[in-house]
């Protein structure tokens, strides 16, 4: 049995099963509902830059660079109205590596796509795989994500702005339709800071309401608590490259658990920084061979990436700078397991 499966529409992860296969990912039955507009980036590779740009251009290279962002709420949204959640992807043949499937897409963004200056060549390579972790003699199911990104040689220009993450949401409930009863640790409060009028990033931290101080579980019901925020893993990541594979361990984002199902979902990464949406915005009708809707508050999304807005925080910016010559990397890792 495979753990992990994907389809080419932006890369995205299909399942992401249980050792006794349960799909803990909000997925579609039919795959061309991957590529619907009522699609809202289930298990999708987020690209070129996750998260939110607030305004409608960039300075990148010396240069301003007008996006193609959404003129009612004045943010570029995961890169942007036709993001690489929009695009097909190359590639997706799974192999078999040392006892565990490897899958590899590969995408190329042309210069000015949605805006953005330079080419740019991605990779995600996914590999899946069961095993018993030593340190609990528990068997899990692991799920390890690999994006990379690159400048590509006939580039025009020579410097872009990255932050790719994939956008998988979990449900871990018996019935898979509500976040009702489960429960939720998010390993740090430290979340970014807005400005009340306008929303957009101050560029400074500071502890979220909703998230315990002690980093405890606390359990989510129908309505609340409803977060879309960013958290950093630490106070004050230290900037050593953008591949952050090289230098940051993988480290916990969040602990989701549901004492009915007993299933347990980790999402860690190499990453300063990472999202947690509770599905606030969720809302997909009944689509063409679908048995099921997907309503509000029915999912838990992490993702991990760069600072929100860094291309326009010069403190962050570095995070996202990516020049030719430098190669782009993270690594993500979902675990899960079920309790005894």
């Amino acid at each position: 049995m495979s753990y992990a499966t994907f389809t080419p529409r932006s890369a995205s992860i299909t399942s992401f099963k249980t050792a006794d296969g349960k799909n803990l990912a909000l997925h579609f039955e039919n795959e061309l509902n991957y590529s619907r507009p009522e699609n809202q980036f289930l298990g999708a590779s987020i690209g070129r830059v996750a998260n939110r740009i607030y305004g409608e251009n960039i300075e990148v290279a010396g240069k301003t660079w007008p996006l193609n962002y959404n003129k009612e709420s004045e943010v570029t949204l995961h890169g942007g109205v036709k993001g690489w959640d929009k695009a097909d992807w190359k590639g997706g043949e799974t192999k078999t590596v040392n006892g565990k499937e490897v899958t590899v897409f590969t995408h190329h963004s042309p210069h000015l796509d949605q805006g953005f200056p330079g080419s740019v060549d991605a990779k995600v390579t996914y590999t899946s795989y069961k095993q018993v972790d030593p340190a609990d003699n528990i068997e899990k199911v692991y799920l390890e994500l690999e994006y990379e990104a690159v400048l590509a040689e006939d580039s025009p220009v020579d410097e872009t702005v990255i932050s790719l993450t994939n956008h998988n949401f979990f449900n871990v409930s018996e019935a898979g339709v509500t976040n009702a009863g489960t429960q939720l640790k998010v390993f740090s409060n430290q979340t970014i800071l807005h400005d009340q009028e306008t929303l957009v990033p101050t560029g400074q931290i500071g502890a979220h309401p909703d998230i315990p101080a002690d980093l405890d579980f606390f359990t989510l019901t129908k309505t609340e608590p409803e977060i879309d925020h960013a958290f950093f893993v630490e106070d004050s990541p230290e900037f050593k490259g953008l591949d952050t594979r090289k230098y940051r361990a993988v480290q916990p984002h969040v602990h989701i658990y549901n004492p009915e199902s007993k299933i347990n979902v980790v999402v860690g990464s190499t990453e300063p920084v990472f999202q947690v949406y509770t599905g606030k915005f969720m809302n997909i009708p009944l689509l063409p061979g679908e048995s099921r809707t997907f309503e509000k508050n029915s999912c838990i999304a992490c993702e991990p990436a760069r600072p929100t807005n860094a291309a326009k925080t010069p403190k962050w910016k570095n995070w996202v700078l990516l020049k030719k010559g430098e190669k782009y990397g993270s690594k993500t890792v979902y675990t899960n397991w079920v309790s005894k």
